[in-house]
């Protein structure tokens, strides 16, 4: 049973160029709007100068019909799509090929899954409670057991999710296809997120199914675009679209691979852009300018404030009336720096100067009442003049052990972990 837009893995492959024969077992099933497509790789290259592959791959129609034909020119695994609200749907699917598919959520299918590795479909879907990973075939028939690295993902996923404040169960999983050419030549985010064939190479560290690279941070740009699916432009405001949704992916560094937000590798990296921007005394225009600047006063907030801080703003959002939050930049930076020094109780402003992030003199009157803070770490070290004059105009400024923002927030939200599906296909063998 289906509530959600979702796509629905059937194991099932078209080879290239043959027609598929669909029968619908309900005639109930057919006035939900449910659609069924041909092939993963729905990125439409129609824009790009030089093709890899061919632009469009993948064919879509609505199953309005108790039974039809469709045919692809490519061929391709073969996924109904669900529409918004409560049905489910039960095919029989004729003239096609199994193809290898592991679903967490399925005992059968992971008590199944030595054999159903080796079944012909050119590409495989491996699915956990919370994410489908969509690879070839033929680099996944060697791996004897799933379980673990899909549990992996799904607590990356979880994690996602439990730092926004979002019910899992209400949103479709994250969907990972891997593409020989994504559009733009890089991996991006979206509904599916397409990486390139790069990370499905098992021998390379970035292989998807590597449980060790997911444990060890090893999947900071994976991480990163789940994170943009995570974003909301409430508390994104223009030039943090590529920033905001690494708050994201410094949580799942901590929370699953066990590597706290401040100073991982990825950001220990950066600290050359933020030694350059504050020698040169760069302003704002510049902090925004660049992502791998701009992320460092996110982690610093989630360093001396916990996630508890995090949390709790994402939740205000949430819960805010939509007429009621800022669109325009200069107040949406005034609404979440004034909300997150309320949350934590210290005035966040010398934070801010330190940064050179404009807030407007309403908001500054209004954060006197709190203690003024800015932190003595790494970063700021790097400015002691700064530092100086901002402690100067602030009078006692807290430098070290703020207290932290309370974080029990629980996942009320949990389900059992096989379900029945909501879509249930059967091959028609000839």
């Amino acid at each position: 049973m289906s509530q959600l837009e979702d796509v629905y893995p059937t194991g099932c492959y078209l080879k290239a160029g043959d027609e598929a024969i669909v029968t619908i077992q309900t005639e109930e099933a057919l006035k939900y709007g449910w659609r069924l497509q041909i092939g993963c790789h729905t990125d439409r290259l129609h824009t790009v100068d030089n093709h890899i592959r061919w632009p469009y791959l993948t064919e879509t129609v609505p199953v309005d019909r108790r039974r039809f034909k469709i045919t692809s020119l490519y061929g391709g695994l073969i996924y109904f799509i669900s529409p918004g609200r409560r049905c489910a749907l039960e095919a029989v699917l004729s003239n096609v090929v199994e193809a290898p598919f592991f679903d967490l959520t399925n005992r059968a299918r992971v008590d199944g899954w030595k054999e159903r590795r080796y079944a012909p479909g050119l590409w495989a879907d491996i699915c956990g409670q919370f994410i489908i990973i969509t690879l070839p075939s033929k680099n996944i028939r060697h791996i004897d057991d799933l379980t673990e690295v899909m549990r992996a993902w799904d607590e990356v996923v979880r994690a996602n999710h439990h730092l926004r404040g979002s019910n899992i169960h209400r949103y479709r999983r994250q969907w990972i296809v891997t593409d020989v050419q994504p559009l733009g030549g890089a991996m991006h985010a979206g509904y599916p997120i397409v990486t390139g064939l790069d990370l499905t190479i098992a021998t390379n560290k970035s292989f998807l199914l590597n449980y060790n690279q997911i444990i060890d941070g090893g999947f900071w740009n994976v991480f990163s675009e789940i994170g943009h699916n995570m974003q909301k432009s409430a508390w994104t405001f223009k030039g943090t679209e590529n920033v905001t949704n690494d708050i994201f992916t410094l949580y799942v560094y901590d929370i699953v691979c066990r590597i706290g937000p401040w100073m991982p590798e990825r950001l220990l990296s950066r600290i050359k852009y933020v030694k350059r921007y504050l020698d040169r005394d760069e302003g704002f225009f510049e902090w925004l300018t660049e992502p791998s600047l701009a992320l460092f006063i996110y982690a610093q907030l989630a360093n001396h404030f916990g996630w508890g801080l995090y949390k709790s703003i994402f939740r205000k959002y949430r819960l805010m009336n939509q007429s009621a939050i800022p669109h325009h930049n200069v107040t949406k930076i005034d609404f979440w720096f004034t909300s997150l020094s309320e949350i934590a109780g210290y005035n966040l402003a010398p934070l801010c100067d330190f940064w050179r992030i404009p807030l407007s003199t309403a908001v500054r009157n209004h954060l006197t009442q709190f203690p003024p803070f800015l932190p003595d770490d790494e970063v700021t070290r790097l400015a002691p003049q700064r530092v100086r004059e901002i402690c100067e105009f602030y009078h006692g400024v807290i430098m070290t052990s703020p207290r932290k923002v309370e974080d029990n927030f629980k996942d009320d939200f949990e389900q059992p972990r096989f379900q029945q599906p909501a879509v249930m296909t059967h091959i028609m063998r000839s």
